[in-house]
């Protein structure tokens, strides 16, 4: 039975990389080539397991895509820590009728490593099919384990890089606020000069506003203010 707060935090997590329905990319592309060449099979997919439906960020030797989470094999395998491994989906009384199974593209081994972000988030897995039956040998369970947390990795750097872009864009947002007078709407330049804003702005667009008191209207506005300043 599923733990409904566990998995919501579970998808929440997924969600937070911003993954999902996004485009191919060559690091993920290349950690699923390398999981099937040196496992010699001849599927492996990154799969990422959402709230309803397992969907594809990488795949090699099959096309990238989603299945519901009921036909999903990958959603055993994130019901633990350790490795799902089925010899022969045939002979598994979860599996023997799932329509991947008996139709295309007619899995019998299949090996799935969770992908456990580091708040033990099972997020997906990276999995290895054959069509086939056969054992998956304690080397290859290594290679998959390794290469499995290499794909965690490369997630989270992407969500990072994501995140400290946003942060700098933000910080650039801020650079770019020029102080305004809240009364006769002159600005403040670099050089702490006030000019109308028609001239300062003649050439710029886009930029956000601060607000301020310039000195003139310190002046006409707060007399009592500036005396208390000057005091």
């Amino acid at each position: 039975m599923i733990d409904d707060d566990a998995e919501r935090l579970r998808v929440e997590a997924l969600h937070s990389y911003q993954l999902l329905d996004t485009a191919s990319e060559a690091a993920f592309d290349d950690l699923a080539t390398m999981a099937a060449e040196l496992c010699d099979v001849p599927i492996a997919v990154v799969s990422l397991i959402d709230a309803h439906r397992q969907w594809s960020k990488a795949a090699y030797g099959c096309p990238r895509g989603e299945v519901e989470r009921e036909l999903s094999f990958c959603t055993h395998a994130i019901k633990s820590d350790e490795a799902l491994v089925v010899p022969d989906a045939q002979q598994d009384p979860r599996f023997c009728d799932n329509m991947m199974v008996v139709g295309e593209p007619y899995i019998r081994l299949y090996a799935g490593q969770p992908l456990i972000d580091r708040d033990g988030h099972r997020l997906g897995t990276l999995c290895l099919i054959d069509r086939k039956p056969r054992e998956l040998d304690s080397s290859s369970r290594k290679v998959l384990d390794r290469l499995a947390r290499q794909v965690v990795h490369l997630m989270e750097l992407r969500r990072s890089n994501r995140l400290l872009k946003e942060c700098l864009d933000r910080v650039g947002q801020i650079a770019e606020l020029v102080p305004m007078c809240s009364h006769c709407h002159s600005v403040r330049d670099g050089a702490d000069e006030w000019q109308r804003i028609e001239q300062y702005f003649r050439d710029l667009n886009g930029t956000r506003f601060t607000h301020g008191v310039c000195p003139a209207c310190l002046v006409q506005h707060y007399p009592s203010d500036l005396e208390q300043l000057l005091r």
